[in-house]
């Protein structure tokens, strides 16, 4: 059986490329203000499916979408080759991969996390897979492809294209190439909520064994992970149980940037580890952070992500942490390896982008 196959895509119109008023970001990137920010570009912006509001429901919004020539469903079964166009350090890359669907049953043995998920994020994201029997993004997924040569896969037609309003310019091809080998080892770059749903969609239904995912190769340049610093409100932190295990010094300039730093009190401080562990910091935050000093769990209320200093919001109880993020090489070796970090510790840029296509899973 294929592992990994095309499928009969739904998505916008041809007719109305380029699509810069309907793309999106993924569903947990939609603040309320950037949703308005949205549907004032289009109200057939992608964002009304993936967060309706209270009075809309999201499988009789496709079904307007379609019956108003909105979405079209592709006539044939693609994979559909996909690149992404962006800047970043003022360098232009070009990130290049293909969306296809995953066998749920092969990705049970062969499908690595690398973070922990919320639950309740994955609840919305069931509900909304229950009621629509669509996978609305795809996950991401990285692999790493050796002398294997396994997806090789000729571009056809561009179907689809345009810049998501962070800038990102999307173009989406389709392919009648199949992948006809063992894809080997995957990891979840991003979609770990929606991959989880998924799982638990499946088994609970017997059906929709079936996932979407745009897959890339680890090999390359253009995957980028920004900084996940990370604000503990409320962290009443002690002092003296941090220099058990981090030598600390006070920092008065942070611009040299000697990270990890902690900000605490109204006081940068250098951190360095005691015990010698060349573990990513996400991991060393949750496990001697969290549980040994602060002695708090992780969730969704207590730990904020922030992803530049100036937007740093750290009050007077609160400790924040600023530290280099892992490379795409240390998520893939510490994911084979079963070490999954804590929620939210990395931000692939750029995501990949939302309403390219969905995919009806039965």
């Amino acid at each position: 059986m294929d592992q990994i196959k095309g499928f009969k895509g739904i998505g916008y119109s041809s007719d109305l490329n380029p699509l810069d008023p309907y793309l999106t970001l993924p569903f947990d990137e939609i603040t309320p203000e950037r949703r308005r920010e949205y549907l004032r570009r289009s109200r057939y912006n992608f964002s009304r499916i993936i967060l309706p509001s209270r009075r809309e429901d999201p499988l009789d919004l496709i079904r307007s979408f379609i019956s108003d020539g909105i979405f079209r469903e592709d006539e044939n079964e693609n994979i559909y080759p996909y690149e992404q166009e962006f800047i970043h350090g003022k360098r232009v890359y070009r990130r290049r991969g293909f969306i296809g669907i995953l066998n749920l049953d092969y990705a049970r043995d062969h499908v690595h996390p690398h973070e922990k998920i919320f639950m309740e994020p994955k609840i919305q994201r069931l509900r909304i897979l229950e009621r629509t029997g669509f996978d609305l993004e795809p996950i991401f997924l990285l692999y790493r492809d050796g002398n294997k040569n396994c997806f090789n896969l000729e571009r056809e037609n561009i179907i689809a294209w345009g810049e998501e309003p962070e800038g990102v310019i999307n173009r989406l091809y389709s392919s009648n190439s199949s992948i006809d080998c063992d894809p080997g080892d995957l990891v979840i770059a991003d979609g770990h909520h929606r991959f989880s749903a998924a799982v638990d969609y499946y088994r609970n239904r017997g059906t929709g064994g079936w996932i979407m995912a745009a897959f890339v190769n680890i090999d390359q340049d253009s995957l980028i992970i920004l900084p996940s610093y990370k604000l503990v409100k409320d962290a009443n932190l002690d002092m003296e149980r941090m220099e058990e295990y981090f030598e600390m010094e006070i920092i008065e300039d942070i611009t040299e940037r000697n990270y990890p730093l902690m900000c605490n009190g109204g006081r940068f401080y250098s951190l360095k580890l005691k015990e010698r562990n060349d573990l990513p910091f996400a991991f060393i935050f949750e496990k001697i952070i969290m549980e040994k000093v602060i002695k708090m769990e992780i969730n969704m209320d207590n730990v904020k992500t922030f992803r530049r200093i100036e937007d740093m919001k750290c009050g007077p109880r609160d400790a924040a942490f600023i530290f280099n993020p892992p490379s795409p090489e240390d998520v893939w070796r510490y994911a084979l390896k079963g070490l999954i970090m804590p929620q939210k510790s990395t931000y692939f840029f750029p995501k990949i982008t939302s309403g390219l296509r969905i995919f009806k899973k039965y």
